[in-house]
């Protein structure tokens, strides 16, 4: 079955998932984010835990949650109000860089509220708020 890692990116702990269709978890690692957190070496701190929790390359992709808005796209952090430096941060092309997999990232709320709409207390709703 095909996997994707997911990733929280917070200003004390950076939180990877590698996760199936169903939603069921094969690996997880919580690392400590760096201070400062700047993009550099928040981005340096993702590679390395990217490969400790996917040596094997099982995931096909790779999502993540930044703590503020993100571009349409999915590629470029605009502002993180808790993380030194983060503005207009090309996050994705810079893990695309280094991972070769598809990497697209949102804000960590939007990404916590799909989480719930998809297996959590939104499961099974009309709307959810």
């Amino acid at each position: 079955m095909p996997q994707v890692v997911g990733v929280d990116i917070g200003g004390t702990a950076l939180k990877l998932g590698r996760f199936d269709g169903t939603g069921r978890c094969h690996a997880h690692l919580e690392l400590t984010t760096p201070q400062p957190a700047t993009p550099g070496a928040v981005t340096t701190t993702l590679l390395e835990g990217l490969e400790r929790l996917d040596p094997h390359r099982q995931a096909s992709g790779v999502g993540v949650g930044v703590p503020g808005p993100a571009d349409r796209a999915g590629r470029v952090a605009r502002l993180a109000i808790n993380l030194p430096g983060w503005r207009d941060v090309p996050l994705a092309d810079w893990l695309e860089a280094q991972q070769e997999r598809p990497v697209t990232i949102a804000n960590d709320a939007n990404c916590a509220a799909l989480g719930e709409l998809w297996l959590g207390a939104g499961r099974g709703v009309q709307d959810l708020l």
